[in-house]
């Protein structure tokens, strides 16, 4: 029996909802973990490169990935559990490994979303990005708390009660799955590529397996496994 994995896989974190309440009360704290690690990104990128250097339109390609589940850029969101504090203000505490997609993370997904696609000045993210003359700490206060209102002095709260989604942790081999996945999306070969892959050439992790069941008759794939188009 084969299986499409990425499509398998993309269609489980598409099916998670999000919960929009939590949307007002997580704003600042996306918009400065975000940052964080599109700096942090940056900042490596610019160690690896000979010349200490990276140009303007590398940098803004990777605002693109930052918000995306399905890019490896969009990792960071997957170490993060949503935790509601007794003044039922809201906290995004970043765990130690990944963990798998749920509700919780599809939110934080959506806020990122937001921010970047409505809420900032993406040229102006980028131009202080490659000027590289600002911290962390003076890039996070422009754009969180002066460009946006998610940072306001007054702290945002739920307004009703809310359902908490417990943080569980990707098994070592999902994990190195999907880096698998990302790197093949890079090279080429996500996509319609992924026609080409076999059960028999890539097993699919027994959690997946176990969780979704049989994905061959639900995503339209023959008996060969490949996608019926």
């Amino acid at each position: 029996m084969f299986v499409a994995i990425l499509v398998s896989l993309v269609a489980i974190v598409n099916a998670v909802s999000i919960q929009h309440d939590d949307l007002p009360a997580i704003g600042c704290d996306v918009c400065y973990k975000s940052l964080a690690s599109l700096y942090s990104l940056i900042q490596e990128k610019r160690r690896s490169n000979s010349r200490n250097h990276i140009d303007e339109l590398e940098i803004a390609s990777y605002l693109d990935g930052l918000c995306s589940l399905s890019d490896e850029l969009g990792k960071w969101m997957k170490q993060i559990d949503i935790v509601e504090n007794s003044d039922r203000s809201l906290l995004l505490d970043v765990q130690n490994g990944y963990g798998k997609v749920n509700t919780e993370t599809k939110t934080i997904a959506k806020s990122c979303l937001d921010l970047f696609d409505e809420d900032i000045d993406r040229e102006d993210l980028t131009e202080l990005l490659f000027k590289n003359n600002k911290s962390l700490e003076e890039i996070q206060e422009k754009i969180c708390n002066k460009q946006t209102s998610r940072c306001s002095k007054k702290k945002k709260y739920l307004k009703r009660k809310r359902t908490d989604y417990e943080f569980v942790p990707m098994a070592d081999k999902d994990v190195e799955l999907e880096k698998l996945i990302f790197e093949m999306q890079k090279s080429g070969l996500g996509g319609m590529g992924m026609n080409l892959l076999q059960r028999d050439d890539m097993q699919m992790p027994d959690p997946y397996a176990d969780e979704y069941g049989d994905m061959d008759e639900e995503y339209g794939l023959s008996e060969e496994g490949n996608i019926e188009l």
